[in-house]
């Protein structure tokens, strides 16, 4: 009877086992397997083998799982029989059915429904830790388990016309998405910054309009304008780029160089080059492979209705990943200081996410990302100097205003 108890015990650990191996390959990071293969790690070249060939790694939880539940059958039946013998004589359905279900009752709480729990909240550490071990049996257990692919594969082919396939990615971009989220969550100052990473991949939700410069600040000159405006345009602006426009800012029909003005050009014409058009509503993304193929920088960015929305460069897609890019020819810093609990000095131009994140606010979100924008929605036309205006939470005075936009705003909170 001893020994049948420790065979049983022995054979439940095994079923447990497998069980919680099958929940701990599902539920683990398989770019974190990868990552530990190419740091040399032996159990993540075990699971790495796993990933190509998962068909294998199914067939060795299924066979090695239902081999340890028979032979746990098996054993509790050898340690129950005495028992059943002395209170139950010569009822073998009875019995049979007593064992099943105690059985039953032992393998679905200690061989499935808690190891399947542990393994899960534990996936990653475990399926690590007992990387060898399965490879052991998946090894012990090849020839079965190569038999029952073919089998399986060949019933799918000839009665589904189902062709399995196990050429695919190993990780998709969903794994290193939680992957970037779970370390940004754990990650220390001086490791890899897992932010940066993090933003790349939103970049594939980021419109054009959420990054573009808009119209109002747009440097453009005019077609018929001579080269001597041209080069003031360029000096007082900074940019080594301007627009030229044909009559108004909404006939953009290219841009200049600096560069251009070297070669001693009689007119804007001969140094105009093209500038690619794209509509507000494209994926950042999308432009900045369309930027990397053409070998562009700057894309002119046109409403619903075709007119000038903005402008946007691939240092302002950039901006989306690594923040604010400064160079020589920035502007000095945009206005932000907080006078008193209540009270903030903002320039117009800085962009709703910005503020609210910075100083716990919560001004709302909408079809505008700048401070300026925001008022203008409010008051639906560009607000006069000194102009006081109030919502539920906050309250705006307009310190400097421009005939295209708010420049510089006082912010009072109410409420507290």
């Amino acid at each position: 009877m001893a020994t049948a108890l420790v065979l049983m015990i022995v054979f439940l650990l095994l079923s447990a086992f497998f069980s919680g191996m099958e929940m701990a390959f599902i539920s683990s990071s398989k770019l974190k397997i990868e990552l530990s293969k190419n740091q040399g790690r032996q159990s993540g070249k075990a699971l790495s083998y796993f990933l190509k060939n998962p068909s294998r790694f199914i067939g060795t939880y299924l066979i090695g799982n239902n081999i340890a539940l028979v032979l746990f059958g098996y054993a509790l039946g050898q340690l129950l029989s005495p028992l059943w013998q002395q209170f139950i004589p010569q009822q073998e359905i009875i019995t049979l059915l007593l064992e099943t279900l105690v059985g039953t009752v032992i393998v679905l709480v200690l061989g499935e429904f808690f190891p399947k729990l542990i393994f899960r909240l534990k996936a990653d550490k475990l399926l690590h830790t007992l990387a060898l071990p399965f490879i052991f049996f998946h090894f012990l257990l090849i020839l079965p388990v190569l038999f029952v692919n073919w089998l399986t594969k060949g019933i799918m082919r000839l009665f589904f016309n189902i062709q399995l396939n196990e050429n695919e990615p190993v990780f998709s971009e969903v794994d290193l998405e939680h992957y970037i989220k779970e370390t940004m969550y754990h990650a220390d100052d001086d490791q890899v910054d897992a932010e940066l990473l993090g933003n790349a991949l939103d970049l594939r939700e980021v419109r054009v309009r959420e990054c573009l410069v808009p119209r109002p600040e747009i440097t453009a000159i005019d077609i018929s304008s001579d080269i001597k405006e041209l080069k003031e345009t360029i000096i007082e602006s900074g940019y080594s780029k301007v627009l030229v426009y044909h009559q108004n800012i909404d006939e953009v029909i290219g841009y200049v160089h600096h560069f251009d003005l070297h070669r001693s050009p009689s007119d804007i014409r001969s140094i105009l080059k093209q500038i690619p058009v794209v509509p507000e509503s494209m994926f950042a993304q999308e432009l900045l492979s369309e930027f990397k193929k053409e070998g562009k920088s700057m894309a002119l960015v046109v409403d619903e209705y075709g007119g000038t929305a903005g402008i946007v460069t691939f240092e302002d897609i950039l901006e989306e990943i690594f923040g604010e890019i400064h160079d020589e020819h920035d502007e000095t810093d945009f206005i932000e200081e907080q006078l008193s609990k209540t009270d903030f000095l903002f320039s117009g131009r800085l962009e709703i996410d910005y503020i609210n994140e910075e100083y716990n606010l919560t001004i709302p979100d909408g079809e505008y990302e700048t401070l300026s924008g925001y008022i203008i929605h409010l008051t639906e036309s560009i607000p006069e100097m000194n102009e006081i205006i109030h919502t539920e939470e906050f309250e705006f005075t307009i310190l400097n205003v421009s005939n295209t936009k708010v420049e510089t705003v006082k912010l009072r909170r109410k409420g507290l």
